[in-house]
């Protein structure tokens, strides 16, 4: 299958237990704001982070307190006041004050819209804030909510549920990706377009693959290499690369033969072609994997962030977790 249809990623661990000296916070000035003795940790949301001490994650807030104690095989972002997180093998979710939820499930997503996608019985359906199911677990296979709209798959056809559990875009599409910016792009007799939330086409999109809208642009693949698209369906950004990301505060990642730069979205690149792997900018920052050491680079590509780093991970509320090759300063 060439894209996978369910994502049940539910978290971005940049900084692991696998590299030189201990955890660190460091804020967007590069200052270190707390030395840690955890293992491993996943970015801020909602002013909490996942974070793992032995073999058990809970959460910690920004000075290092586990508010919520280690006690789970894996833990989640929070999204609107709830995080997914798996006791035993079993996924349930967690409010802030440390309360699992009810419900048990054999996959979980965050919350987004006020519902939250599991899996139960080998089928998929949602809950609602409270853990309880709002959308029964008869689907073959769903998407999270986006603008009000969730992917979802009946039969062999894909069309768009509602918060309600009802059928908003009857299925008809061969693949149906999430709504971002009022459109989604689908698929439906081998060729791609773009529909609003009623299911009506906005444009069609004649090429390899399509993606869903980010800052006003979508990735389109073209052969080989990927550009970018307007809401128009024209090209703004020609296909000039073997690898690209969607935007994020102005910037792209882009590949060129086995190295990554940024584009702007006016088409210039801004940012060289120079680094082993990069991260997307978040905060104003991204972080840049070359020669085998972490930097922080502003949007612009200036070294922002220049201490000696073995690993680094997303900005995510103003912060991002780190370690340093020798000790924190």
């Amino acid at each position: 299958m060439r894209r996978v249809l369910v994502v049940l990623t539910l978290m971005r661990l940049w900084v692991s237990g696998a590299h030189a000296g201990s955890l660190c916070l460091i804020d967007t000035e590069g200052r270190v704001r707390l030395r840690t003795t955890l293992d491993e940790a996943g970015p801020f949301s909602e002013g909490l982070a996942p974070a793992r001490r032995g073999s058990r994650w809970g959460y910690v807030d920004r000075e290092g307190r586990f508010a919520i104690s280690p006690q789970f095989s894996l833990a989640g972002a929070f999204s609107g006041g709830r995080a997914p997180v798996a006791i035993e093998g079993a996924w349930t979710f967690v409010d802030r004050d440390g309360r699992v939820l009810a419900g048990r499930f054999e996959a979980a997503e965050g919350h987004a819209d006020g519902r939250a996608l599991v899996q139960q019985g080998g089928r998929w359906g949602f809950v609602d804030e409270a853990g309880a199911l709002a959308i029964p677990p008869e689907l073959a296979l769903a998407r999270s909510f986006s603008e009000g709209r969730a992917a979802a798959r009946r039969g062999g056809l894909w069309g768009y549920l509602d918060r309600d559990g009802g059928w908003a875009v009857e299925p008809r599409f061969e693949e149906a990706l999430p709504f971002r910016e009022g459109l989604a792009a689908v698929r439906r007799d081998g060729g791609w377009a773009y529909v609003d939330r009623q299911g009506r086409e906005a444009f069609a999109c004649p090429f390899a693959e399509c993606f869903s809208f980010a800052e006003g642009l979508a990735r389109v693949l073209t052969g080989q290499t990927w550009g970018w698209i307007d809401h128009s369906g024209q090209l703004a950004i020609e296909p000039l690369y073997v690898g690209a990301d969607d935007f994020s505060e102005g910037r792209a990642r882009v590949k060129i033969g086995h190295d990554y730069g940024y584009v702007s979205r006016d088409a210039e690149l801004v940012v060289p072609i120079r680094y082993d792997s990069c991260g997307p900018h978040l905060g104003g920052l991204a972080w840049g994997l070359r020669k085998g050491r972490v930097h922080y680079i502003d949007a612009d590509g200036r070294v922002a962030i220049a201490a000696e780093l073995a690993s680094g991970g997303d900005f995510a509320e103003g912060v991002a977790w780190v370690r340093f090759v020798e000790a924190a300063p």
